[in-house]
């Protein structure tokens, strides 16, 4: 696995398999965790979403009875979203 996703000040900072992109907190809406294990950081109108990839299993996570941590990463970035007080206070530093 070599997703990951930054949060600083300014926005998410988020590297899937091809490529990397910064989106401001501005542009995003929400994270979801489809049922075929893709991460997807959605962004408002005119802005092209984030998908992260296909960066879980289902399948186990439902057996394990356990959220994966595609999952709970989903579940932050639209908390911090909601709740801007949950996002960090400073910058990430990413390129």
């Amino acid at each position: 696995m070599i997703w990951r996703i930054t949060a600083d000040s300014n926005g998410l900072h988020v590297r899937g398999l091809w490529r990397t992109a910064h989106l401001p907190w501005a542009d995003v809406i929400g994270a979801v965790y489809t049922p075929e294990g893709e991460l997807i950081v959605r962004c408002r109108t005119n802005v092209d979403d984030a998908p992260v990839g296909s960066v879980g299993f289902p399948p186990l996570e439902r057996r394990l009875r356990r959220p994966g941590r595609a999952e709970r990463a989903a579940a932050e970035i639209t908390a911090m979203v909601r709740e801007p007080g949950l996002r960090p206070k400073s910058d990430a530093g990413c390129t």
